[in-house]
């Protein structure tokens, strides 16, 4: 139970608004916040919402919140009775927050986590993650707070100075300063990575294919608002007074619960951090209750991926409480709409609204699918804890990391230039309310996890034709590649064809390409042209392969075609030998000759490869001959007629 160290209950307004003032300032001792409950009954009615109070939580009889002293004094002029109580930093014993100034990590050595760094030794702590593992972990700083204290945040992968074409992943803590075992298990987790590459085949996996950035610590001068040699009394807000999530713009443009549109320094930071990266997942750890809050926060229409949020923050549930004793990470909270989905598992909004979340901002804006991550019911608890929620999140943190690789994935280039283009990734029928994603610009490169079925997927970007990829079927812990090609709208692809007149051994080609520069023709007789529409004369009869290829800017395109040149007739007889009707007409066709004499004619049917297909023999009279022949049996293609006696041989050209 948290001790109470001061109750008023407030039924009748000062009347004088100094005493009023005054009196308020007393309640404060000194902190930039408050931290109070109020019966809910009490507030029926009540313009709560308006006085941007900080809700903490809610039960079936209190809301408990913390408030700047602007926030309080309009909660307080409502009238409604409430109750002071001892600041949640302070309720565990400063003897059991054991602070380190002074702390050496040894390469490849299992490191004790069970201390709070000072903020010299926070500082130092990240260094020497850079300094021990320099190939693999980089440290940036990313902006400063309101008391000029650093953002800092450690890169993790195998290549850590190249921006590398693999799935960005961001874990983020303290954001509220006071609940504070995220960020000593985000420390832990930092030195667990590096430590064991190379090591746990796992662990060599993810930093080898992912580009990790983790920052244990996102408001320093709530953390230490009371020195920088304790965490004790840490504050909520940042020094501003100011609740960080509840800063953020949100989706619907509305104003956040923090009453401003006007974003800290810290919230700044972050925001152009995020927008410089191309995170693809991230989560945010909290403290107070022990359960995954999954979006929205600031409305309760579900996310169009409501089905795969479930699945992760079911997953991450189940996982810590498989790992740690009875009781932990299954809190089913007293719900502003509705219930708990499962023990540990809660969508934001029902359980209570909080427009402004970093949560909301990074999933809508930023296209990064963010998890509230709440690991803690104590939210400043005691150093000799903090191992033990290592021992029960950190695979579950390792499970959640590895969701971004899963999915649906692919590179996105211009079918032209092969370059890389940043283009709106959309899951037909499915996505809304900003659920799409981009691919980058720098590899073209984009990840969309999503829950298991058959999805069609569009590509599209400004300048070039949309392509859609159908019946991309997705399962969990799994991805498929699919890779888009887009073609300019100024410059679409050439095509080619072309069709030719054969006369002997001379071939008229005709080219029907189009949106084509350049030509190159190869003839199949070892000769070849860069004409468009060429005449060739070929050195014999026969079969050859001709190929066209027609070329632009996007690239190039071929037709291929087989023409076969025949030599029609060989005497002086050619008038007097007919066949009719050529084509072929209902597989019959008639072929007609004249004799001088009379005497016997063998009359053949020759394929285009030179294979007899119809031969038989006739005896002719003087003057004019006929014969039907049957082509029924006959396949559809170009053949030679040959008629011949001892004395002469006549050649046509019959089509079926």
């Amino acid at each position: 139970m948290k001790s109470i160290v001061f109750i008023v209950f407030v039924c009748v307004l000062c009347t004088n608004s100094y005493a009023q003032q005054n009196f308020i300032e007393d309640l404060f001792d000194e902190r930039r916040e408050i931290y109070f409950r109020f019966p809910n009954a009490d507030a029926t009615g009540k313009d709560v919402k308006n006085t941007r109070i900080a809700i903490d939580k809610i039960n079936e009889e209190f809301t408990y919140a913390y408030a700047n002293k602007n926030q309080f004094f309009n909660f307080y002029n409502l009238q409604i009775p409430f109750e002071k109580l001892t600041p949640p930093s302070l309720l565990v014993p400063e003897s059991e927050i054991v602070m380190k100034d002074v702390i050496n990590i040894k390469k490849g050595k299992k490191s004790p986590w069970n201390y709070y760094p000072t903020y010299s030794g926070y500082l130092s702590l990240m260094q020497q993650f850079e300094t021990n593992y320099p190939n693999i972990c980089k440290i940036d700083t990313i902006g400063t707070s309101v008391e000029g204290r650093l953002l800092l945040v450690a890169k993790i992968s195998d290549n850590v100075n190249t921006d590398e074409s693999e799935p960005e992943f961001f874990y983020t803590s303290t954001m509220h300063g006071d609940e504070t075992a995220g960020y000593v298990l985000l420390l832990h987790f930092i030195d667990y990575l590096l430590s064991n590459y190379g090591t746990i085949p796992r662990i060599t996996n993810i930093v080898n294919n992912m580009e990790i950035y983790i920052n244990p610590l996102a408001n320093p001068d709530g953390t230490y608002a009371n020195s920088n040699h304790t965490v004790s009394g840490a504050t909520r807000f940042n020094a501003n007074g100011v609740d960080l999530n509840r800063n953020y713009p949100v989706p619907d443009g509305s104003i956040g619960d923090d009453g401003t549109y006007t974003k800290e320094k810290e919230t700044q930071a972050f925001i152009d951090f995020i927008e410089n990266r191309h995170f693809v997942m991230s989560a945010n750890f909290h403290g107070g209750i022990e359960l995954a809050n999954y979006c929205w926060d600031y409305t309760g229409t579900p996310h169009a991926d409501k089905t795969w949020w479930q699945y992760i923050a079911k997953e991450y549930a189940d996982t810590c409480q498989f790992n740690s004793p009875a009781g932990y990470f299954d809190d089913e909270p007293y719900m502003y709409i509705g219930t708990a989905d499962y023990p540990g598992v809660v969508h934001g909004y029902s359980w209570y609204p909080a427009p402004g979340s970093r949560q909301d901002y990074s999933i809508y804006f930023a296209q990064c699918r963010e998890l509230t991550l709440e690991i803690s019911e104590v939210k400043n608890p005691s150093a000799s804890t903090l191992e033990s929620y290592w021992d029960y999140n950190y695979k579950s943190m390792l499970n959640y990391l590895e969701q971004a690789q899963y999915g649906i994935r692919g590179i996105v280039k211009d079918n032209c230039t092969g370059n890389p283009i940043k283009a709106l990734i959309t899951i037909n029928s499915h996505d809304k309310d900003s659920s799409m994603v981009f691919s980058d610009d720098v590899h073209g490169t984009y990840y969309r996890p999503i829950a298991p079925g058959t999805w069609s997927v569009t590509a599209s970007a400004p300048g070039y034709t949309p392509q859609t990829i159908t019946n991309i079927k997705t399962t969990n812990k799994t991805f498929i590649t699919k890779d888009f090609s887009l073609n300019p709208l100024s410059t679409p692809p050439a095509s080619a064809a072309f069709n030719s007149e054969i006369d002997g051994k001379v071939v008229t080609f005709t080219n029907n390409s189009s949106n084509a520069t350049s030509y190159n023709w190869d003839f199949g007789d070892g000769n070849s042209s860069t004409e468009e529409n060429p005449v060739h004369t070929y050195a014999s009869f026969g079969t050859y392969n001709v190929e066209l290829t027609a070329t632009n800017e996007c690239g190039s395109d071929k037709s291929s075609q087989s023409i076969t040149l025949i030599e029609n007739a060989i005497n002086d007889f050619h008038n007097s030998f007919s066949i009719f009707p050529n084509p072929v007409q209902n597989n019959y066709a008639t072929i007609e000759f004249t004799a001088n004499v009379n005497e016997n004619f063998l009359i053949k049917i020759i394929s285009i490869d030179g294979k007899i297909i119809y031969e038989e023999n006739i005896e002719a009279n003087v003057g004019k001959n006929s014969i039907n022949i049957n082509f029924s049996n006959i396949e559809k293609g170009l053949y030679l007629v040959e008629i011949s006696s001892k004395t002469e041989v006549r050649k046509i050209q019959l089509v079926k």
